[in-house]
């Protein structure tokens, strides 16, 4: 159960972009955790994510960048707007 300094954490929203096949691994890793009988959010996959890259050795976490192909940058418009 969680604390009630963690209910009390503020969340913060945001906005990013991905290659499609990274973001078909969140509908790959929920269908896992359906299949371990613990549903997860994709909020909560992402978080998970996050602390086990903090996991990681600092070998390990750069192993993990450099295996990751480059993302195209998408220009913004001169508005500011992304799309």
């Amino acid at each position: 159960m969680p604390t009630a300094e963690a209910r009390r954490q503020k969340r913060v929203r945001d906005r990013f972009s991905m290659p499609r096949e990274d973001y078909n691994l969140i509908d790959a890793l929920k269908e896992r955790a359906a299949e371990l009988d613990r549903p997860a959010m994709k909020s909560e996959l992402l978080r998970a994510g996050l602390h086990a890259l903090n996991q990681a050795t600092s070998e390990e976490f750069r192993a993990l960048l450099e295996a990751l192909p480059p993302m195209k940058k998408k220009q913004r418009d001169r508005s500011g707007n992304d799309g």
